[in-house]
């Protein structure tokens, strides 16, 4: 069998979905925190890195549920 035909073990799927959760609350603080105008800079460059932080969680928090062993490394690391 294929790793793609053997089912994805629960607790990798609960992973994924926590990693998914917190790369939606990511992009959702992020919005949330809009842009001084003293400081539009800072919080422009602050807003492009934590929304491609937030795309990499998800489409790690993808990759798990497709049971991709690379998408592991990440998210442990991210969590240190």
């Amino acid at each position: 069998m294929t790793a793609a035909a053997l089912p994805v073990p629960r607790p990798l799927r609960l992973a994924a979905w926590l990693s998914a959760a917190e790369g939606v609350a990511l992009l959702a603080g992020d919005a949330e925190a809009g842009v001084d105008r003293t400081c539009a800079l800072m919080g422009t460059t602050t807003t492009l890195f934590f929304a491609g932080y937030a795309a990499a969680l998800l489409g790690c928090a993808r990759a798990l549920t497709r049971s991709r062993a690379w998408a592991r490394s990440p998210l442990a690391c991210w969590r240190s």
